[in-house]
């Protein structure tokens, strides 16, 4: 199963993919988050041998991708 979803906001810099599901992690100031969204929905996955993937789209936002095995 994939689940995959877009956001419009101001994107995220491939020098903080890495880290952006490390627990209370902001790629920047503007975030308006508390760091916990990622990192909240990695955990659950890795548990279920699924993969996480984070893609920037240029001057439209950030793709989560969700791949969770049958």
């Amino acid at each position: 199963m994939t689940i995959t979803v877009r956001d419009n906001g101001i994107g995220i810099d491939q020098e903080y993919m890495n880290h952006i599901s490390e627990m209370y992690y902001k790629a920047n100031e503007r975030s308006t988050g508390d760091g916990l969204g990622l990192y909240l929905v990695r955990k659950p996955v890795e548990k279920l041998n699924g993969a996480l993937e984070l893609k920037k789209i240029l001057k439209v936002g950030t793709e989560v991708k969700i791949t969770i095995p049958n």
